[in-house]
């Protein structure tokens, strides 16, 4: 386990503990703090686990090309679906949980159906290995960043509609103001926002950390961001461009992060996979336990925050009732 200040308010308690009365998930029937596995769904080589809103299921990517949805209720799986397009880190489901908008390791950015594993719409990338993308909150529209550039990709028409040259790669993108702005985290330690409105450049703030930025997450409204480096973890307001608060990890290197769709819980895994729950209107650690694997490569927190996902380097996955 590795301690966590909360730098900007310190008479919070260093260690703080874990509610005594657990509470009890109306989903699962899991007490907090305790978690259930689902299962292996792809071999080892397990990319990234995510949530479809309004659903009970999740899709999972494995290195081997192969997508799963699994059935969280039942700890079973579905569908099945393989093929080069359906090996993604980045995972962006819309808001009825019936598709995902999906990008990979130097393939092409895909809207894809969940159902039938249907190819909706598809922005053909060429040897992008930062390509990363995020979905507009009316759906019709993404916004695709590779090869130094963002673009604004319009469904509709099937073409790139705008695009802005960056400085650096971007690690993650969030739409904001209700679609009108895009925020992402660069590289270089920036975060940046775009008024798409206007035609303007962006406006950038730099990230007051001597780290390298790994780990962004973003709210579900784009207004905070959870940006982790190696061993430091900033909330970002994006309306005012600054820190809202500063962790460390105190040289114990972070793995994973997520961040609820509120903005009021964060996830993280440090070393030997203990992934830490976190309240950050508090400052407060609710709990830890042992994820999956040696390594916990990928967390990720339900739309009602109730749940979290966490799939381990061993390929397996665990349900965790956060509520």
């Amino acid at each position: 386990m590795f301690a966590l200040s909360w730098l900007l308010s310190p008479a919070l308690p260093a260690h703080p503990q874990a509610p005594s009365q657990p509470l009890l998930s109306a989903t699962l029937g899991l007490h907090r703090l305790e978690s259930r596995p689902l299962g292996r769904p792809n071999g080892n080589n397990l990319l990234s686990a995510t949530f479809l809103p309004g659903t009970h299921l999740a899709v999972v990517s494995a290195g081997e090309g192969i997508a799963s949805v699994w059935d969280l209720d039942t700890a079973k799986e579905v569908h099945r679906y393989t093929g080069p397009g359906y090996i993604f880190e980045t995972v962006v489901p819309t808001a009825d949980g019936r598709s995902v908008l999906t990008a990979g390791f130097k393939s092409n950015v895909h809207l894809w159906e969940i159902a039938s594993g249907r190819d909706l719409r598809s922005l053909p990338v060429s040897d992008a290995p930062r390509l990363t993308a995020t979905l507009a909150p009316n759906g019709t529209q993404a916004a695709v960043s590779y090869n130094g550039s963002i673009h604004l990709w319009t469904f509709a028409t099937g073409s790139i509609q705008r695009s802005l040259p960056i400085s650096a790669s971007a690690s993650r993108m969030a739409f904001t103001d209700g679609g009108r702005s895009l925020v992402w985290v660069q590289d270089d330690a920036r975060v940046c926002r775009w008024n798409l409105q206007a035609q303007s450049a962006a406006i950038c703030s730099g990230l007051k950390m001597n780290d390298i930025v790994t780990f962004v997450a973003a709210t579900r409204d784009g207004r905070r961001l959870l940006i982790g480096g190696r061993t430091t973890l900033i909330l970002w307001d994006v309306a005012n461009g600054s820190a809202l608060h500063t962790w460390s990890t105190h040289n114990s290197a972070i793995g994973s992060i997520a961040l609820s769709p509120a903005g009021d819980l964060a996830l993280w895994c440090g070393p030997g996979s203990i992934v830490h729950l976190w309240n950050l209107t508090t400052g407060q650690e609710l709990g830890h336990l042992k994820g999956p694997g040696d390594d916990t490569v990928t967390v990720n927190i339900s739309d009602d925050g109730s749940l979290a996902l966490l799939g381990g380097d061993d390929g397996t996955l665990r349900l965790w009732a956060l509520r």
